[in-house]
């Protein structure tokens, strides 16, 4: 048995919820989500350790298991030694990488005590990190005692990369000597015998077992070995008298850090998948005003801050908005000055009043262009109009790119087949989910849908239950085949589910010229469903409600299944008497967008407006409704990461409403990821 709970630790910030565990208990554990600024932290080539205090002083230091390094996932068991006492147990991870550590902030766990008695076990120092790496130095000193040609098999990929670069500069000492020798006295190649026997015998050290590691030389005390200088990265070799330095680095021909990059190969490309904001408003910290004309810092003006140089290399623009960005009027513009990777000055602007109000998401504001070659900028702004100051509060932000490694062509191919074949866990397998919504879900029905995707990528058993151009609510409008596809609303559905009889689908089916050729099939698998075997229901549900003009509240007439609001609660409330043990997750309608008959985009959902309403609106109360009944909510608006400049990346330019491939896949993982974060 093993019970697994999963936790972010972001390194830039702190938990603020404290953890609530059992005291003495042993199948618990602890999945470390360790994150850099909301960003994966690679546990590539890392050691994760947990250092504990406990509630009555004694201390823990153990090892965590990596369980996938490039999405810093790290596994922590709870020991029954770690829980023994009730109380408040301190502990922080702490990140190896040779000489290197970096620590989390401090987390709290909270034991609450048991009423069981397991023996009474006595608290002690739970040192397993150090037990296990005395372990492997025992196993090391074993590996030396079995000779050199043991160790030569252990250590041969380093050994033979670091002889072979050896054995050349000794090729070429042999024939700068010859070329000399030839020149003068056959006695002057007597006397550099002892520095040929000397390269010669370093050789041979070398070639005997890997080098030793220390941090200076008067750390090398083995005269028998050589020695890597973990400060400076080189071998240090005895020649008889003292370590000296020599002219290669250890392991200089591998492959470093970061050496490979997307711009060298010929198999992938970075696309840009989405913009993340940057707040500036903490940088005006240096008193004066920015000079438009020359860039130049005028300290003179004690009334304005102005901010430090500000790397925009990756930003694609700089946006200002006063207050909260709900004002459409225009605000005095203050100085920003834009200057090359050197910082020399290129142009500045303070425009006063004199530019285009512009948006940004739901901010009212301005944009800043930024000129060709520029990688740096500076702001200055009146003081009392900083954080803190007397005036209101201008936010500037810069607005940097996303990007992440597409493969092309077979080698992309085999790249989402193998992650989502390969998926390093899968967290619901043997479950059974089923999927209802409009199209997004339903019509795409093959490997390529998002159920499908998400059945690969959890080990769930899915079912794909989504109608194409179906409501959440009631239909009654002016259409002549609305009282049909009224039978198809889900809140029409749950009350077939209740039941079992879906001939009122059936008879509507055949007078529906736009229904889908697969809706018979969704009709069958909804007669044939045992919701008794289905643990988890997402539903997803709003686009056609909106388009379709179908209000979002009736509080005077909560029995109004033409109201979206009113339509979902009377479906979960129907769902759950029925089949109580349902986990029902609702996902949040996600972003669109309108073009034109030529693909150019016109608008989108985050100010289009429908019969009065927004989509946003909806996304608004999917979170009402979630909080209201405590259940799970996925938003897609808001995590999937469209929006009108990454677009493109999810949906082709004449379709603003349904997900290309790599959209659906996208859409996919992101409800996969959320699924096994929620349950």
């Amino acid at each position: 048995m093993k019970y697994l709970r999963e936790v972010k630790a972001d390194l830039s910030k702190s938990l603020h919820n404290n953890i609530q565990v059992k005291q003495s208990d042993n199948a618990r554990y602890l999945l470390f989500r360790i994150l850099d600024n909301g960003v994966p932290f690679s546990l590539e080539n890392k050691t994760v350790r947990v250092y504990g205090l406990k509630p009555d002083g004694t201390k823990v230091f153990n090892n965590l298991t990596i369980i996938n390094a490039a999405r810093g996932l790290a596994e922590l068991q709870l020991t029954t030694q770690m829980l023994v006492k009730p109380g408040c147990l301190k502990l922080e991870l702490v990140i190896y990488e040779a000489t290197d550590i970096l620590s989390t902030t401090k987390f709290d766990i909270d034991i609450i005590s048991c009423i069981r008695d397991d023996g009474a076990i006595e608290s002690t120092n739970e040192f397993s990190a150090l037990t296990v790496a005395l372990a492997k130095a025992d196993e090391y000193g074993e590996a030396l005692k079995q000779g050199t040609e043991n160790i030569e098999l252990i250590y041969a990929t380093e050994l033979n990369g670091v002889k072979s670069s050896l054995e050349e500069n000794v090729q070429e000492v042999n024939k700068v000597k010859t070329d000399y020798a030839k020149k003068t006295e056959v006695s002057e190649l007597t006397k550099d015998k002892a520095t040929i026997n000397y390269v010669n015998d370093s050789v041979a050290r070398l070639s005997s077992a890997t080098p030793l590691f220390a941090s200076s030389i008067s750390e090398m005390t083995d005269t028998t070995r050589n020695y890597v200088n973990t400060t400076d990265g080189y071998l240090y070799i005895y020649n008889g008298n003292a370590f000296v330095k020599s002219t290669v680095k250890y392991q200089e021909l591998g492959l470093s850090d970061r050496q490979v990059t997307v711009e060298k190969t010929d198999f992938a490309e970075k696309v840009e998948v989405g913009t993340s904001d940057v707040v500036l408003n903490d940088l005006f910290t240096i008193t004066g005003q920015l000079s438009v004309s020359n860039g130049v810092l005028k300290t003179g003006v004690t009334t304005s801050k102005a901010t430090d140089f500000i790397d925009i290399s990756n930003v694609k623009y700089l946006f200002r908005y006063v207050l909260d960005g709900s004002s459409s009027g225009k605000f005095k513009d203050f100085e920003i000055c834009f200057y090359t990777k050197e910082e020399v000055f290129v142009s500045g602007m303070s425009r006063n009043t004199d530019y285009t109000v512009e948006k940004y998401g739901d901010k009212f504001g301005c944009y800043y262009p930024i000129p060709h070659n520029v990688e740096k900028v500076r702001l200055s702004c009146s003081e009392a109009n900083c954080i803190g100051g007397s005036g209101n509060l201008y936010t500037y932000l810069k607005v940097e790119s996303v990007y992440d490694t597409k493969l092309s062509g077979r080698y992309y191919e085999n790249y989402i087949e193998e992650k989502i074949n390969n998926s390093p866990s899968k967290p619901l397998q043997g479950k059974e989910i089923a999927f209802v919504g409009d199209s997004i879900f339903g019509n795409f029905r093959d490997e390529t849908g998002i159920p499908s995707i998400v059945g690969k990528i959890t080990g769930a058993k899915v079912y794909n239950l989504g109608l194409g151009g179906t409501r959440m609510s009631g239909r009654n409008d002016g259409n002549s085949q609305a009282q049909y596809w009224d039978k198809f609303s889900f809140c029409r559905i749950v009350d077939y589910i209740e039941t079992g009889d879906f001939s009122p689908m059936r008879n509507a089916l055949p007078n529906m010229s736009s229904a889908l050729p697969y809706f018979g099939e969704v009709i069958t698998m909804y007669e044939n469903m045992n919701w008794l075997k289905i643990s988890i229901l997402v539903i997803e549900y709003a686009t056609n409600d909106a388009t379709g003009g179908n209000v979002i509240y009736d509080s005077e007439n909560p029995n109004n299944l033409y109201a979206f609001n009113n339509a979902y609660r009377y479906s979960i409330e129907k769902l759950l008497t029925l089949y109580p043990h349902l986990r029902i997750i609702i996902v949040t309608p996600a972003w669109r967008f309108w073009n034109d008959s030529e693909g150019n985009y016109i608008y989108d959902s985050d100010t289009h407006v429908m019969a009065g309403q927004k989509l946003t609106d909806f996304v608004r109360c999917d979170e009402e409704i979630a909080e209201n009944y405590h259940i799970g909510l996925i938003n897609s608006y808001k995590l999937l990461g469209a929006n009108k400049f990454t677009r493109l990346q999810y949906f082709n330019p004449t379709d603003g409403t349904h997900h290309n491939e790599n959209g659906r896949l996208r859409y996919g993982s992101l409800i996969a990821h959320q699924l096994e974060v929620l349950l």
